[in-house]
């Protein structure tokens, strides 16, 4: 959740965090045999966390930008789950919805896919994703065997058959290959983590195998997989161990996330799913990684239990560990990562309408902004806001270069 907060006061606390290597035993691709990998050890200490942190650190106070997003009979967003900036176009993944509004860089309607349906160039309401690549959009619907794909106009161009795998995601550094990123599911290809196959080619490989034993130890993750700088990372549920992927289809484990204090025990995160969620709800205990994403020079980390780490990928250390941040030139604007979106170095939020309506107007009006220009653009975008039912504004900063 993003909020204005005008009074709270900032105090950074210090915390230390050993960063360590380890020796894990990992593959690089299915065929090649085991060798020991190097790991980086991404420590994080429940007993050692900030309440709230000053963002100002990491975040370009000087780069920021809203959007409106025109709200109209043909625009009308349900719930945002993705944003991905695009060929100077914004596009949305609307799961409620099941469709990807496509926008200009004004915030203007441009077009969308919403094509459910049985017949050719549309898919059922079964949606397992909606993905973005750098030119296409995709609909995964493994319950059809298919990606659907259509372009930034809305139209379609083609299905892409996932050959009996199954995935909840998927991504693609060519738009020839794509790599379907599974839980904990079963397919006709086999209990596996990841897959990957070319269009219009009846083979597919199979990575990261798991053993099913007849538990569901899948609980949801927000997201999968962060693909950036010709590479991907990928987490799964119950898993402390990060994948990086190459475009070559190169897999090796490359983080560790050692969870102290309050990590749900092995043996619950490595049996049933419901068990494992129902025992840390009630004794407070840690799942672990629920949202990865990666900038340039950050991985970030939201677990479970909705706290923030950002890991320096140069230093090997860990910047922040916190409940939210905030960025006091900004009118103490807060936030946390678990519903915001990273695209590159960029950082994207979204303010409902509703909120605005309801408090946002009133507390920009009440709050002292050292950032002047950031107040004027801020009330300029909230002021476009006529009615609670009006599509969300968005807003676009990103991290700092150096």
């Amino acid at each position: 959740m993003i909020l204005f907060n005008k009074s709270l006061s900032v105090s950074i606390l210090q915390s230390i965090f050993i960063i360590i290597t380890i020796t894990f035993i990992g593959c690089k691709n299915k065929t090649e045999p085991c060798k020991n990998i190097k790991l980086e050890t991404i420590s994080i200490d429940n007993s050692q966390f900030e309440k709230i942190t000053d963002a100002s650190s990491f975040i370009d106070t000087d780069e920021f930008e809203f959007i409106p997003i025109e709200t109209s009979d043909s625009c009308l967003i349900g719930q945002i789950t993705k944003v991905y900036l695009r060929k100077n176009k914004i596009i949305i993944y609307d799961e409620r919805e099941k469709q990807a509004v496509i926008l200009n860089r004004d915030g203007s309607y441009h077009a969308k896919v919403h094509a459910i349906g049985k017949g050719p160039g549309e898919y059922p309401p079964v949606v397992n994703d909606i993905v973005v690549t750098d030119t296409r959009i995709g609909v995964l619907t493994p319950v059809i065997g298919k990606i659907i794909v259509f372009d930034f106009d809305g139209k379609y161009i083609e299905d892409i058959s996932i050959l009996g795998s199954w995935g909840h995601t998927f991504f693609s550094f060519d738009e020839k290959t794509y790599y379907l990123v599974n839980d904990w599911s079963t397919s006709s290809k086999g209990n596996n983590h990841l897959y990957s196959f070319t269009k219009n080619k009846n083979d597919i490989e199979s990575f990261l195998p798991f053993d099913k034993n007849g538990t569901n130890r899948g609980w949801g993750l927000t997201n999968y997989y962060s693909k950036i700088d010709n590479h991907a990372l990928i987490i799964f549920s119950s898993s402390d161990t990060i994948y990086s992927i190459t475009p070559n289809s190169e897999i090796e484990p490359k983080y560790y996330v050692d969870i102290k204090n309050k990590e749900l025990p092995e043996k619950f995160r490595i049996g049933d799913g419901r068990t494992a969620l129902e025992t840390a709800s009630s004794s407070g205990y840690i799942t672990g990684i629920n949202k990865i994403d990666e900038s340039s020079k950050y991985l970030i980390l939201s677990t479970s239990n909705s706290k923030h780490v950002l890991y320096d990928k140069k230093t090997k250390q860990v910047k922040s560990y916190s409940d939210s941040f905030n960025i006091p030139s900004w009118g103490n604007f807060t936030f946390g990562f678990t519903t915001t979106f990273v695209e590159g170095d960029a950082i994207i939020f979204y303010l409902e309408a509703n909120l605005i309506q309801f408090a946002l107007k009133d507390i920009v009006l009440e709050t002292n902004y050292k950032n002047k220009l950031y107040e004027q653009k801020l009330k300029n975008a909230l002021n476009k806001i006529k009615s609670e039912t009006d599509n969300p504004v968005l807003f676009l900063t990103k991290f700092k270069n150096e």
